[in-house]
């Protein structure tokens, strides 16, 4: 056990202050068994919390030097965690840390802080913030599109597509392409896939106000009744690890992700806000050809690897 100083034991005491409320257990010098030897390793201190309805472990290790940590200490903690049950790792340093030690626990996702930070921070963020989200994308498609003309109109030609025709009211005209992707990607289809993540097709029906009319690539146009399709959702499930960031009682956690589906590339950034109690997410995308958007609360579902490792990308 190591040997603690008042500022150590304070920091402890800091710890199961803040979140005795929240059913939070702080153990001091817990004994964890490493997943491959069965060896018992002790953690300074180990925080278990539940996190968006999972159990996670924090544990802290703490370096009661009056010289910054080095990047030798790092790397000897990443060694004895590597194979302990344990979701999430800080580490503390009286002094702080030299910068090759803070780039070496970035990339070994090692949370980095002093002991002023530690003993003034908001420990509920600190412990409860996610950092890793199981990420579901929606890519939804418009298929099996039907055209339905007022009674009385000429046919429609067999050969015309639907990427060459246009909607027409008055003098505004809109390629139907643009306007089907509209309807896919509105946010009454998007709060279904939500809430609806087992279902792959939605059938749709658009009714037409009075006077649209539809523009064949001839120039010739047909009044249009209803448009009839199914929106097919292709899903891309993923574990991503979430950047954090605290800034005094608010935390933000943020990832970014590129999707490619056949030539197009769409570039999202996601983020996790939490201040007091309330979470909100948001997720920002921007496409090959230029149309970005921005979606405020999406569902931000928490991952559950596989016992014994860590979340990954």
């Amino acid at each position: 056990m190591l040997k603690r100083t008042n500022d150590f034991q304070a920091l402890i005491a800091l710890v199961e202050r803040q979140l005795a409320a929240s059913g939070v257990r702080v153990v001091e010098s817990e004994m964890l068994a490493d997943h491959l030897t069965g060896e018992l390793r002790e953690v300074d201190v180990c925080v278990h919390a539940t996190v968006s309805g999972k159990d996670v472990t924090l544990a802290l290790e703490c370096r009661d030097h009056k010289r910054k940590a080095d990047q030798i200490w790092i790397d000897t903690l990443r060694g004895k965690y590597a194979n302990l049950p344990v979701d999430k790792l800080i580490a503390v340093a009286r002094a702080g840390f030299a910068k090759t030690a803070r780039a070496a626990a970035e990339k070994a996702r090692i949370q980095t802080l002093t002991l002023e930070e530690a003993t003034s921070g908001n420990w509920h963020l600190i412990a409860e913030l996610p950092d890793a989200a199981l990420v579901v994308a929606h890519f939804p498609v418009a298929e099996n599109v039907s055209l339905h003309l007022v009674k009385g109109q000429e046919p429609i030609p067999d050969t015309v597509m639907v990427a060459g025709v246009s909607l027409r009211l008055g003098d505004q005209t809109l390629p139907l392409a643009d306007v089907l992707h509209w309807y896919c990607t509105a946010s009454p289809v998007a709060q279904f896939t939500f809430d609806n993540d087992g279902v792959e097709r939605l059938p749709v029906t658009i009714d037409m106000p009075d006077g649209i009319e539809l523009v064949l690539p001839s120039g010739d146009s047909r009044f249009l009744e209803r448009i009839e399709l199914e929106i097919a959702f292709d899903r891309e499930r993923s574990h991503t690890k979430f950047d954090r960031k605290i800034y005094g009682d608010a935390g933000l956690s943020f990832a970014s992700k590129t999707y490619t589906r056949g030539e197009e590339k769409a570039h999202f950034v996601f983020s996790m806000l939490q201040q007091g109690d309330e979470t909100s997410a948001a997720a920002a995308v921007r496409t090959s050809d230029g149309r970005s958007d921005f979606v405020l609360s999406p569902r931000v579902k928490s991952p559950t690897p596989p016992s014994g490792t860590q979340q990954s990308d």
